[in-house]
């Protein structure tokens, strides 16, 4: 049976869909800077209030929060099976579906079971998905990971054991006093390690 964190235990009940952002004004190019700026804030506002007019709606009716569970963050890999291995030892976490196609990890602590409860499912925190891509890693990432180690741990050891493990510096324009260290994983993922800290 396949388990329900994955991306394709989910084609059978819903679709994924693919979301791409657009900016304000695009397709407007024969209109001024200043006019494309305008109507961009005009459609944001509009959709705020749009949003809002919803937000209430689904709390009048329903009594529950608009919100949505952050449920995965996916990673594209040359190598699955051995990033996902190398980012489960890091965080701690466990393998909980492996194929070809994809590979899926959570924190140990996230129940495997159904979540009937709304504000359960919510509390719950994200997994991470690898898949196979054919392309390399070529420009730095928009977005990546903060790992913070506890106040009781031994900060420099922590990023000597990444280090050893298959990490590297890098260089993402940082300056020489950051209180941060930024390391790329195996296949050049960026992610940083902030200072030792208890909140």
């Amino acid at each position: 049976m396949t388990p329900p964190r994955t991306r394709r235990a989910h084609a059978a009940s819903g679709p994924w869909y693919a979301v791409r952002w657009a900016r304000a004004g695009a397709g407007m190019e024969g209109v001024g800077a200043d006019r494309r700026w305008l109507w961009g804030a005009w459609a944001g506002a509009r959709a705020t209030e749009r949003g809002r007019a919803c937000t209430r709606d689904r709390h009048a009716a329903y009594g529950e929060p608009m919100a949505l569970r952050w449920y995965t963050t996916v990673i594209d890999a040359h190598d699955i099976a051995t990033l996902s291995r190398w980012w489960a030892q890091t965080l701690d976490w466990q393998i909980v579906y492996e194929d070809d196609e994809e590979v899926a990890i959570i924190p140990k602590w996230v129940a495997e079971d159904r979540i009937g409860d709304l504000a359960e499912w919510l509390r719950s925190g994200p997994g991470m998905v690898f898949v196979p891509v054919p392309e390399g890693k070529a420009v730095k990432n928009r977005l990546h990971i903060d790992l913070a180690p506890h106040k009781s741990q031994d900060r420099d050891a922590e990023v000597a054991a990444l280090l050893e493990r298959g990490a590297t510096h890098a260089d993402v324009g940082q300056s020489d006093d950051v209180t941060w260290t930024v390391l790329a994983d195996p296949e050049g993922n960026e992610f940083c390690v902030l200072s030792a800290r208890d909140r």
